[in-house]
């Protein structure tokens, strides 16, 4: 599962807010129905923090000059091996940016 924001600024909002209690990173949740998890451990899974796609003002991030790239900061791709048939249940997020759930057949 690919985990991305698509928003403008970050998850945690400014830099200097990141060490901040209460700005919590990201987290992946997984409930099974059915079917189990082959690393019970891994169902609760945190993600961390995700960029967004804004750079800021005058960051001369779209010059010519600037060939430069962080890579993939956006996003992040996590797994988990599932034994049987049922349905899985995933919930992304934090209490800051709040939450999102997918469920998926299995089998």
């Amino acid at each position: 599962m690919t985990v991305a924001n698509h928003g403008y600024l970050p998850t945690f909002i400014l830099d200097s807010a990141k060490a901040l209690t209460h700005n919590e990173p990201l987290w992946t949740d997984v409930v099974c129905e059915g079917c189990e998890l082959t690393e019970p451990s891994l169902a609760h899974r945190e993600i961390g923090h995700l960029d967004g796609w804004g750079r800021g003002l005058f960051s001369g991030a779209g010059a010519l000059y600037y060939m430069q790239t962080q890579g993939t900061t956006g996003a992040r791709t996590v797994s988990w091996v599932v034994s049987g048939r049922g349905t899985i249940t995933v919930r992304a997020g934090s209490c800051r940016v709040g939450w999102t759930t997918q469920r998926i057949e299995i089998g």
